[in-house]
């Protein structure tokens, strides 16, 4: 995205660097929550520089469906979960629906399962959360991350 090209990490907090550290010092992932406009999607692409691609999860959802249109839907969910790093940004934007549950829950579950590093970036608590995905997602998600709370005033309405 041309938007966040030249996102660097050394841009970021303190207090989030040194929650990345932590990640890699535990082979984990991150969990970042916060507000609309605190910075966690150009952390996320920060993040992503030379590891892998920030995928938005809505068109993620768009995309999956398409794939499974096409009748090759099992391929992209191997892809998607082979991966050593996964950026997932925007979860809870969607639409939420059975479907949406499900697809999120197999993402997780195989990552998990096969201990692979995902940066997840949503605007919802960690309650909220739970709630609209429910506890088998999100106990899998505390337990593969690190969480990053990036609370705080939307940057670009000031």
């Amino acid at each position: 995205m041309i938007r966040y090209k030249d996102s660097k990490t050394e841009n970021l907090s303190k207090g989030l660097r040194d929650s990345i550290q932590l990640s890699i010092d535990e082979n984990k992932g991150l969990f970042v929550f916060g507000g609309t406009g605190t910075g966690k999607t150009y952390a996320m692409h920060a993040l992503a520089r030379g590891k892998g691609k920030v995928e938005n999860f809505p068109e993620l959802l768009v995309e999956y469906r398409d794939y499974m249109s096409r009748g090759s839907y099992f391929e992209r969910i191997v892809f998607l979960t082979g991966q050593d790093y996964l950026f997932i940004d925007d979860i809870g934007s969607e639409k939420t629906s059975d479907f949406v549950i499900e697809f999120l829950y197999i993402l997780v579950n195989k990552r998990y399962g096969n201990l692979k590093r995902t940066v997840f970036a949503t605007n919802l608590s960690l309650d909220d959360f739970r709630d609209r995905y429910g506890d088998r997602v999100i106990s899998r998600i505390v337990e593969m991350c690190v969480m990053v709370d990036m609370s705080g005033e939307d940057r670009r309405l000031s």
